[in-house]
């Protein structure tokens, strides 16, 4: 029988909700997985890109040269919906990004700083994640478990149209997505737990009406989603495999298509550590393995720190 009291490095170990996506970066693994009722969890991130894309999922361009530092502030919250646990998430990202676009006859250098686009979400346990308490879940056998997951995507971001590459975006985006997870274990305290995890997402979008250079652009959903094998080696540690993959958001400037639909697969890796009773981090590397000529190209190294309270 595991104890009450190592409760903190299972939950420290699940960093619900990670949903900043950036270059090469996915919601994370262990991100959906059950948690007990009540659980409350600040998370702040460091996010390095370097590539073609901007700090918005989707922003990939052709022949850019981008570096996007960004720091994320994220709140979860588990809460009990009509007997299903159900994590509440809102996101707040700052920071930088830099680039070199080529024209067709010019090269624009540009930089953009302050606060990123927000974002709100929330992941229903649809089958496999009733609302349980701490005492209830230590006992709780794992297996087969499928979500629901919506966000939305807050044009709060610094943009300015005169510039070709912002941290904001100047419109909405809705993501959904299905969090589908298999555990082999006898509990989600047991030392060599492993899972097995996909995300299939589509993100939609609403139209800027204020781009750089033209007076209306309009993006077409982007599809794809992730997938992550994690397994525990020892009490305060756990690696995974992660791969991402996205394909569409072909975009339409004026009413004239820009013959731009991304096809990217990224692969990475995710190690965690417990600190404390109270703390953990997380970290990840990723970077694209095969793409097509709009497709995202370059690395991300993230950094995870999680505070339980």
């Amino acid at each position: 029988m595991y104890r009450y009291q190592n409760k903190h490095y299972v939950l420290l170990s699940l960093l619900l909700g990670v949903s900043f996506e950036g270059q090469a970066a996915d919601d994370g693994a262990r991100a959906y997985q059950l948690a007990p009722v009540g659980t409350k969890m600040l998370t702040v991130h460091g996010i390095a890109t370097r590539g073609n894309q901007s700090a918005a999922p989707g922003s990939a361009i052709r022949g850019s040269e981008i570096d996007v530092n960004v720091g994320v502030l994220q709140y979860t919250q588990v809460v009990d919906l009509a007997g299903h646990a159900t994590a509440v998430f809102g996101v707040l990202p700052f920071g930088e990004v830099e680039a070199t676009v080529e024209l067709p006859r010019q090269s624009l250098s540009t930089s953009s700083s302050g606060l990123g686009d927000a974002q709100l979400g929330v992941a229903f346990g649809l089958i496999g994640s009733p609302a349980l308490s701490v005492e209830e879940y230590v006992k709780h056998h794992p297996g087969f478990s499928l979500g629901i997951l919506g966000k939305i995507f807050l044009p709060t971001g610094e943009y300015d149209s005169n510039k070709a590459v912002n941290l904001g975006t100047h419109r909405y985006a809705w993501q959904l997505g299905a969090p589908i997870s298999y555990a082999l274990g006898n509990s989600w305290l047991d030392p060599s737990l492993t899972t097995f995890e996909l995300l299939p997402a589509v993100i939609f979008y609403s139209d800027n009406n204020s781009p750089y250079g033209a007076r209306r652009k309009s993006q077409a959903p982007l599809y794809g989603g992730e997938a992550h094998i994690t397994h525990n080696f020892a009490s305060p540690f756990w690696m995974s495999a992660d791969m991402l993959f996205w394909r569409g958001g072909e975009t339409h400037t004026d009413g004239e298509n820009d013959d731009n639909a991304q096809r990217s697969l990224s692969l990475g890796v995710t190690a965690g550590f417990t600190l404390s009773r109270s703390s953990s981090i997380k970290l990840t590397y990723g970077e694209a393995v095969d793409r097509n000529e709009d497709g995202v190209e370059g690395k991300l190294g993230r950094v995870i720190y999680s505070y339980l309270f």
